[in-house]
C-alpha cells in the first residue's frame, strides 16, 4: 500500500524538483546564454507534472511544485527578455556604427582616450603638488 501512494505522488516529487532546478538554473549559471532557456523548460514540464499530480488527487508536493515553477517561469523569463533586450540595443548600435568590428574600434579608441586623459590628469596634479 506505502508502494501505490509513494507511486501515486511521483509527479508531485518531480514538479517540485522541476521547480527549485528552474529557479536554481538561473542563479547557477547566470552569465551562460542558455540558462534562462533551460530554466524556462524546466518550468514548463514542472507546471505540467504539478497539474497532472493535483488531477490525480494528492497535492502536497504537487502544489509547492506548481508555485516553484510558477516563481522559476517568472525569473526565467525575466532574465530572459532582458537578455534579448541587451542583445537588441548591442545589434542596433553595431548597425549604426556601421558593423560590430567598426563598434569595437570606436570603443576602443574612445577608451584609449580615457585613459590618456586619465593619466594627464593624474600626471599633471602630481606636478602641480610638487611645486
Amino acid at each position: 500500500m506505502a508502494e501505490k501512494e509513494a507511486r501515486d505522488n511521483s509527479f508531485g516529487v518531480i514538479s517540485f524538483v522541476f521547480g527549485v532546478l528552474s529557479i536554481l538554473v538561473v542563479f547557477l549559471t547566470v552569465l551562460a546564454i542558455l540558462s534562462p532557456l533551460v530554466g524556462l523548460i524546466l518550468s514548463i514540464l514542472g507546471l505540467i507534472f504539478g497539474i497532472v499530480q493535483v488531477k490525480k488527487g494528492k497535492t502536497g508536493l504537487a502544489v509547492s511544485g506548481i508555485v516553484l515553477s510558477v516563481i522559476g517561469l517568472i525569473i526565467n523569463g525575466i532574465v530572459m527578455l532582458n537578455f534579448i533586450s541587451i542583445l537588441t540595443n548591442l545589434v542596433s548600435k553595431c548597425n549604426a556604427a556601421g558593423g560590430c568590428d567598426k563598434l569595437l574600434e570606436q570603443m576602443a579608441q574612445q577608451q584609449a582616450q580615457a585613459q590618456a586623459q586619465n593619466f594627464a590628469n593624474q600626471y599633471a596634479s602630481s606636478m602641480a603638488g610638487l611645486s
